[in-house]
């Protein structure tokens, strides 16, 4: 015996089609993730200490986010952790307690090259404007001995305010 063909299937109407809600709510959700990541990596680079004061410039590059070194009045902070306090850096020209953080980061940095991602070597400095030419050229000879050579310096443009 011959199949035949269903008696449904001659009478289905051609009518409306419909939208499928989950291949929607897929975009929907793609599109969210794409604007959430992009407008994260805009966002405010860093929060000010209390102490800490920056000075003016002619702003010409946006900041990008690195290993930050901050130098507040008070204490010197590497990525947000407290270093030292800022009267302990003596005489000598390497900053020992910073070296030994900024080395450990670099080492983590060259591991990741190793693994074959990217380490730029950039760190930037975020320094209050009374800080003694000293130690700023001390911070800068430390990041340089712990491999960071790149060194930027975080400056407020014209009309801008850190808070």
């Amino acid at each position: 015996m011959a199949f035949k063909p269903s008696a449904g299937k001659k009478h289905r109407s051609q009518g409306e089609g419909e939208l499928n809600m989950n291949s929607m709510m897929d975009m929907v959700t793609i599109i969210l993730l794409f604007l959430l990541k992009s407008y994260s990596t805009e966002g405010q680079l860093k929060t000010a200490s209390d102490d800490l004061k920056l000075p003016k410039s002619i702003k010409v590059l946006k900041p990008q986010k690195k290993p930050t070194v901050e130098v507040s009045k008070s204490q010197i902070i590497f990525d947000e952790k407290v270093v030292m306090l800022r009267d302990d850096i003596g005489d000598k020209f390497l900053i020992d307690p910073l070296f030994k953080v900024l080395k450990v980061a670099s080492d983590d940095g060259k591991k990741v090259e190793e693994l074959g991602g990217v380490f730029d070597n950039r760190v930037l400095l975020i320094i209050d404007e009374e800080t003694p030419f000293e130690i700023l050229t001390k911070v800068m000879y430390t990041c340089s001995r712990a491999k960071f050579f790149d060194i930027r310096l975080m400056v407020l443009g014209q009309n801008e305010d850190f808070s």
